[in-house]
């Protein structure tokens, strides 16, 4: 079963957390990575990219039923 960023457990934070902490290591410069999360965690995803990775950018996409569903989390040039 796919894990959420923040199930009622928090066990998806705590997964994302490790993925994001990964980030600054295997992304190059320019680089994106893209997450799939729940429909209504757009807003919690944008804050806790720009608490975890200070100078980076987060936006949401939606699906194709207009729902947020894709984080693009974008490394600076530098």
């Amino acid at each position: 079963e796919r894990v959420g960023f923040m199930d009622h457990q928090d066990h998806g934070r705590v997964v994302s957390d490790r993925l994001l902490d990964r980030l600054p290591d295997v992304l190059a410069p320019g680089g994106v990575a893209m997450l799939e999360i729940g429909a209504g965690q757009g807003e919690a995803i944008t804050r806790h990219v720009a608490a975890r990775l200070p100078g980076w950018g987060c936006r949401v996409k939606p699906d194709l039923a207009g729902l947020p569903r894709v984080a693009i989390i974008a490394r600076t040039s530098r």
